[in-house]
């Protein structure tokens, strides 16, 4: 996979915990561009000037808003905003509320920092987000890949497979536009489809957050 450097943006308060992130994302990825902003009026200005593909938000922050509320108010995870954004706390969510509003609000992760694994924690912040920028990857080179393959092989899988669901995937490791697509299952029943991808997804665990294209030929 090829594809352009990643672009993330580090909100967060506290010099330490920002610098923590920042080495953090670029010890573990060369394909990686770190900004930071330590409030919500710098956020604001870095998000308009340039364009990120993730940015990670620190839940309270003294001198401004919340994260949440950060993510909110400028439509993070929404059009034309990085599509993806994780939540990093210091605070435990011992009913999970926050969580789940955070979630509810677009947010692909929410993580506690624990007192005793600084590093760890950020360590799973960079985890969380370069696996899903990766995903993210993987899907629009699959999908422009399918908008040249589709047409021209879709005869042929009709006539192969009829009355199936099937699932589409990139032909060996190639996942240039000009690559080739094959079919990694195909059943009647969504159930056994299922089956079929848990075995594709044991033997390619490194996609494990990536769905293949699925095509309804039932009716």
């Amino acid at each position: 996979m090829t594809h352009r450097p990643y672009c993330v943006l580090v909100v967060d308060d506290h010099h330490p915990t920002r610098q923590m992130l920042q080495d953090a994302f670029v010890e573990a990825r060369a394909d990686i561009s770190v900004s930071v902003a330590d409030c919500e009026d710098q956020a604001i200005a870095q998000l308009t000037e340039h364009s990120f593909d993730a940015v990670v938000l620190d839940k309270r922050m003294a001198r401004t808003t919340s994260g949440l509320e950060l993510a909110a108010s400028i439509g993070i995870g929404g059009r034309d905003m990085p599509a993806v954004y994780v939540i990093y706390t210091g605070f435990p969510d011992h009913n999970f509320r926050e969580c789940v509003g955070a979630m509810r609000s677009g947010a692909w992760d929410y993580i506690i920092k624990e007192a005793t694994e600084t590093v760890p924690s950020a360590n799973r912040v960079v985890d969380s987000v370069t696996n899903r920028l990766d995903a993210l990857a993987i899907r629009n080179e699959l999908e422009q890949v399918l908008a040249s393959w589709l047409p021209r092989h879709l005869s042929e899988l009709e006539s192969k497979y009829t009355g199936k669901i099937v699932a589409l995937w990139f032909a060996g490791k190639d996942t240039s536009p000009q690559a080739d697509l094959e079919p990694i299952g195909a059943a009647e029943n969504p159930f056994v489809l299922n089956e079929q991808l848990s075995t594709w997804r044991s033997e390619t665990s490194e996609r494990e957050f990536v769905l293949p294209f699925f095509l309804d030929l039932r009716n």
